[in-house]
This record gives structure tokens, sequence and C-alpha cells, in this order.
């Protein structure tokens, strides 16, 4: 089995640029009672019943509810997304990190895949400023594979590559700025650095859950699950929420992320 199905992916960018830093004003208003599933794991790993039951929940706790799947998670989607002004952001959807020197064999800078196949010529901006990746799911853990991350490269160089969404290009090319929003990055490692979520914070978000390291479609969709129960049916805050989840769920019992979050 693919380890791609816990959402274990690498991008090879050997220049990582740091993000701009140009953060929003905090937001203190109101958060939105809206909300949107992005399913980029519908292609790869589908899960019905867990959409039809998120679903239930926000509309049963009076959010307006949207989706979007599979090929729909484009770059372009991701730029667009704090615009939209979703009080809640549930992020399905594989996610990796980025490898920065040939030596490197250590999780550095979590990124989140899209579904947009990779070109040399899209998005020339955003290549050129290292704010996208080229991102690859791979079939082992790094760090049960031998060898530098080159040959890696070459033994996936004729896999499918898509674009993975750095935290620069969050900070720097997303379009507007989250209405105090709640982060849920449902993918591998998306908190195992602070990064990621930093990001999202410096665009408006008040919190990012997440997980520390790799974790399993079935056990991030039935945590999540667990998470959404007890933020609106219980109406815990979120840092309750996730910290009774987390008790409750436990670490993933092959990969061993944890849910966490981060404000």
């Amino acid at each position: 089995m693919l380890v791609a199905l816990a959402a274990a992916a690498i991008a090879f960018v050997w220049l990582a640029f740091p993000a701009c830093g140009c953060a929003e004003p905090r937001y203190e208003g109101p958060t939105p009672m809206t909300a949107v599933i992005v399913d980029q794991l519908q292609s790869t790993s589908p899960d019905p019943e867990f959409i039809n039951d998120a679903t239930r929940m926000l509309q049963d706790a009076g959010y307006t509810v949207d989706y979007v799947s599979g090929k729909d998670v484009t770059v372009d989607y991701y730029r667009e997304l704090p615009s939209k002004g979703y009080g809640l952001v549930i992020v399905r959807a594989h996610s990796g990190f980025v490898l920065r020197g040939p030596n490197d064999t250590e999780p550095q800078e979590p990124f989140l895949f899209s579904s947009e196949p990779y070109s040399d010529d899209a998005h020339a901006g955003d290549q050129a400023s290292r704010r996208l990746s080229v991102a690859y799911y791979l079939d082992t853990n790094l760090g049960e594979v031998e060898g530098d991350p080159e040959e890696l490269l070459e033994r996936y160089r004729n896999e499918p590559r898509y674009f993975g969404i750095k935290p620069a290009f969050v900070a720097s090319s997303m379009n507007g700025a989250f209405p105090g929003s709640t982060i849920v990055l449902m993918g591998c490692s998306g908190l195992s650095t602070d990064e990621l979520a930093q990001a999202f914070v410096d665009k408006g978000a008040r919190t990012v859950v997440g997980w520390d390291d790799l974790v399993s479609a079935q056990h991030t969709d039935d945590a999540t699950e667990r998470l959404l129960e007890r933020m609106l049916a219980a109406g815990l805050p979120t840092a309750e929420a996730v910290a009774a989840t987390a008790a409750e769920a436990g670490a993933d019992p092959t990969y061993g992320g944890r849910l966490v979050y981060y404000e």
C-alpha cells in the first residue's frame, strides 16, 4: 500500500526561499458561519461517509458549507481561498515536506498538495520565487530509504508530479485574508514545524489544527470527525477540542502522527 494514502510526500527544491513576512492585520471581528471542505484526497482516498457526516455536523451547527473536490483543488483555487471569507476551512489534502538540500534527510517546511499536474510553464512567478514545489507521492517513509535525495528524485522522475503549496505561497501569493478562521489541515506533517501554520496565522487565521507527523487517511478522517463533534456539537474552544480529541484518538497506530494546534 502506498504511504501516499497517509499523505506522505516529498518536494525536491534545493533552494527554499522564506516567506516575505507580509502579514495581514489580525482579524478581531466575529468569525463567519461559513465553511469549506477542500477534498484534494477525493482523487486518491475518497471517503464519502466522512464528507457527508462533516457536512451534516456543520449544517446542524448553522454553517453554510461549500465542498471542493479532487481536480478542482488547483493552485489558483488555493490562491483565492482567503478571499472567500470562510470561518472554518477543512483541508483534506495530501501534504509533505521540502528537502532543502541534497544531504538533508529531516522533514523541513511542510507543504500542501494541489491536484494540478506540474508544468514548467505554469505559475512562472511563483515558481521563480520558490513559492511552489514539485510534489511527488512516495511509497515509503523517507527514514526507511537509503541513498541521497538526488537518487530518490531520479527514482520518482517518471511518477506523476503536482504543484505543492509552500508557506511562502500562503504568505505572499494568496489573495485577501482569512477572517479569523480556523484551519484544519488533515494531511501528514502539516504541523511538523511551525512554518505552514504561521503562514496561515499571518494571513489572518486564528488557529491551525494539524498533525505533527505521518497519519493515515482513515485515522485523520476519524479524528477530524471527533474534533468537529467537540467543536460544533459540544461547543468546546478549539484548543480544548483538540486536546480531548488527541487524547481519545491517540497517535496514528501505524505512522505515529498526533493531532496538535497552533495559534
